[in-house]
């Protein structure tokens, strides 16, 4: 969120021309310049997260296996990554083709957690 802040003139789309690109670069300053930069992390987070299921969504479609992980050391992660303090680590993603067939998915049935109302 700081990096899009910063050049927020770039996070627009360059076919919109130089007043709607001005006019959105300014609305995004207004919207997230209030918030501290923690509070921008934490909607740049749940942003992260949205992108990321399509992230999996697109690469099953195109016959990749990922497997979204957790539990890693965000801190340890930034350092590799060269990333500014500020960065958020939202997820880190194991991409690419099983080498193996692991087993058939069981889900529970959608009636045990979701309740239809008429």
């Amino acid at each position: 969120m700081e990096d899009v802040l910063a050049h927020a003139e770039e996070t627009v789309h360059p076919g919109m021309g130089a007043e709607q690109i001005a006019l959105r670069a300014e609305g995004m300053r207004q919207n997230f310049g209030n918030m501290s930069v923690e509070q921008r992390a934490h909607w740049g987070n749940g942003q992260a997260n949205i992108a990321l299921g399509f992230l999996l969504l697109a690469a099953h479609g195109t016959g990749y296996d990922t497997s979204p992980m957790l539990g890693f050391m965000p801190d340890m992660v930034k350092e590799l990554l060269k990333l500014p303090a500020h960065a958020e680590v939202a997820a880190i993603v194991a991409l690419g083709r099983a080498a193996e067939e692991g087993f058939p998915h069981h889900r529970h049935a959608i009636e045990r957690f979701v309740r239809f109302d008429n």
